[in-house]
């Protein structure tokens, strides 16, 4: 008998902040696990993007009180799910704590899909 090869699919769910001034930024770098926090993107007015993994409960926790304590715009965050798969169809189900962070501060949800052969 030959190997049966599993078709490859990588998700991914990722929180964005977009246009937070680089001092708003650097106080959430300082409360997220080291390195977890990446920049963007830097506009010369001094505003930045910025992104780190939801992998679980707390790191959903530590952004919910972020958002609140700083007051951000729902405009300013969301969710960022992406799938790349070998199938041409797959479908993805996020996790409750992430839809308990949605549902706790609003904010966008964003889903990307990649086919590869």
């Amino acid at each position: 008998m030959g190997t049966v090869k599993e078709p490859r699919r990588k998700f991914r769910l990722r929180f964005r902040f977009f246009a937070l001034q680089a001092a708003i930024i650097e106080m959430l770098r300082v409360q997220m696990a080291p390195g977890a926090l990446q920049i963007s993107a830097v506009k010369p007015s001094g505003v930045q993007s910025a992104e780190c993994p939801i992998d679980d409960p707390e790191s959903c926790a530590v952004i919910a009180n972020f958002v609140k304590l700083h007051r951000l715009s729902p405009a300013d965050y969301g969710v960022y799910a992406s799938l790349v798969t070998e199938y041409d169809h797959d479908g993805v189900r996020l996790p409750m704590y992430v839809v308990d962070l949605v549902r706790d501060i609003g904010g966008q949800v964003d889903f990307a899909f990649i086919s590869t052969p």
